[in-house]
């Protein structure tokens, strides 16, 4: 079965549901300056899962730490219901 069948196929029976969303930028702000935010630069650690060194963007701070996602990342969030 093609790709394009099976999407029209879920189309067909509705399964497929679309709703509006909000995205969100989330980010993570320095501990130690409270100034900068932290971010990646291109290093991963071969570790189990995955670790992404982050250094804050603040020239006069030295912080780093890791994590096992990238910020900053988009998140969404559901629109809320609009009553009349």
């Amino acid at each position: 079965m093609e790709m394009v069948d099976f999407l029209s196929k879920l189309k067909e029976k509705r399964m497929e549901e679309r709703k509006e969303v909000k995205p969100i930028k989330v980010d993570y702000k320095c501990p130690k300056c409270d100034n900068g935010y932290l971010r990646t630069y291109g290093t991963v650690l071969t570790s189990y899962p995955p670790q992404y060194p982050h250094k804050c963007n603040n020239l006069k701070c030295d912080y780093v730490q890791n994590f096992s996602i990238t910020y900053p990342y988009i998140d969404y969030e559901p629109e809320p219901i609009k009553y009349e």
